[in-house]
């Protein structure tokens, strides 16, 4: 940035200060947009936490936030960009990556969204039980019950797989 008639010091300074504006704003931007999010009207919700992500570009929780929201819309491509770039600014952020993959669920991108979990959650038995869980609220009975065969097959002690398991079986 030229300040004219100014230092470096000078232009360092305003920089400082258009990153805090910004900031702040984008701030404001979040709390707008998990109001219209509470109401329901995602595509609201989606613009405002995009513009707060954009404005504070390195902060993942406005990605994440924007990538929920136009999961919610079902717009998937932009969805799963602003949840990638969140994952890729937290890369060990489990909620993250369990979004993301729902989202590669829901277009049918299977296989990427058991690559997100394994990425993010490095235990077998967790990454099959999430898919479990993830398929199961989709309605794939079969697709969750081979997870959870696989889950137990890990781990033959994790009792939230074996719940789930009896649960669905019973379906």
């Amino acid at each position: 940035m030229i300040v004219a008639g100014g230092s470096d010091q000078n232009a360092i300074c305003i920089d400082h200060r258009i990153d805090l504006i910004d900031s702040q704003y984008a701030k404001a931007l979040v709390k707008i947009a998990r109001l219209y999010y509470e109401r329901k009207d995602y595509v609201a919700a989606a613009k405002h936490y995009s513009l707060a992500a954009q404005l504070d570009s390195d902060r993942a929780s406005h990605h994440h936030s924007a990538g929920c929201a136009y999961g919610k819309e079902k717009k998937y491509r932009l969805g799963i960009e602003h949840l990638k770039r969140a994952l890729a600014l937290e890369p060990r952020n489990l909620r993250y990556a369990n979004n993301l993959a729902t989202q590669y669920v829901d277009i049918g991108a299977d296989a990427k969204a058991i690559e997100t979990q394994f990425d993010a959650h490095q235990n077998p038995a967790h990454v099959h039980f999430n898919m479990a869980y993830l398929y199961s609220r989709r309605q794939r009975y079969r697709e969750a019950m081979a997870h959870l065969d696989a889950a137990l097959s890990h781990d033959p002690h994790f009792i939230r797989a074996t719940r789930l398991r009896d649960w669905l079986s019973r379906r």
